[in-house]
């Protein structure tokens, strides 16, 4: 298990888990996610990996009219 922040909370998440996993495990697919305060492009999603003591942001994606 590794530690991470996500939105200011300290969460543990497996070893391996990319940002595509994270964002099924919250029942989120469509959000912008900042890793260290870089944004990760949705194109890098599926390979990109969490490591120890990153820092995310994760902002859900809301549309209306």
């Amino acid at each position: 298990m590794l530690k991470i922040t996500l939105n200011k909370k300290e969460i543990e998440l497996e070893e391996g888990t990319t940002v595509t996993n994270l964002l099924e495990s919250l029942n989120n697919r469509k959000a912008v996610v900042w890793i260290n305060g870089t944004q990760v492009l949705k194109a890098e999603y599926d390979s990109r990996i969490i490591m120890q003591g990153d820092v995310l942001k994760v902002l859900r994606m809301v549309a209306g009219g």
